[in-house]
């Protein structure tokens, strides 16, 4: 809704449905309908929420070896993306992010720099450490649900 009413950021949680959203869209270079209407990006960030899972099936989308974020930038021109907010649960990432003395990890990953820091400032901001994993193709490999090595590891940094 941000995007809508001229925000500069905006959070994507979207299924992947072969019939509907993003894997198919992405063969067929269709926009895919989650990100239909909304103005132009220009320079606006993209925070991709996703893991590559077809619903309601729970089975692994094929995506010939890309990061699922990749492949949302290209539907989004001018968007500074930003994959963060998707290797946990709903329920943990709905919770006091204090827990054991510390506060709980989130990763995040992208290709611009600013983007990533403004992200950085919204986790920190709502309770989290950040951890920066670099990279779209390299982070988003490392937190990418399925294949990844971070997805559902729920750490916490201890102060």
């Amino acid at each position: 809704m941000a995007a809508r009413n001229g925000g500069s950021l905006l959070i994507l949680f979207v299924t992947y449905d072969p019939d509907r959203n993003i894997p198919c869209q992405l063969a067929s270079s269709v926009q895919a309908p989650a990100l239909a209407g909304l103005p132009e990006w220009s320079g606006r960030i993209l925070i991709d929420a996703n893991n590559p899972i077809e619903a309601p099936l729970f089975k692994p989308v094929d995506l010939h070896g890309r990061v699922s974020s990749e492949l949302v930038a290209d539907l989004v021109p001018g968007a500074r993306v930003v994959k963060a907010f998707n290797h946990l649960r709903a329920e943990v990432l709905a919770a006091d992010p204090r827990s054991g003395g510390g506060r709980r990890v989130l990763f995040y990953s992208g290709n611009d720099g600013a983007a990533k820091a403004e992200v950085a400032a919204l986790i920190e901001r709502i309770g989290f450490v950040g951890i920066d994993l670099g990279s779209l193709a390299v982070g988003g490999k490392l937190a990418q649900f399925p294949g990844g090595p971070l997805p559902n590891q729920d750490l916490i940094k201890i102060a």
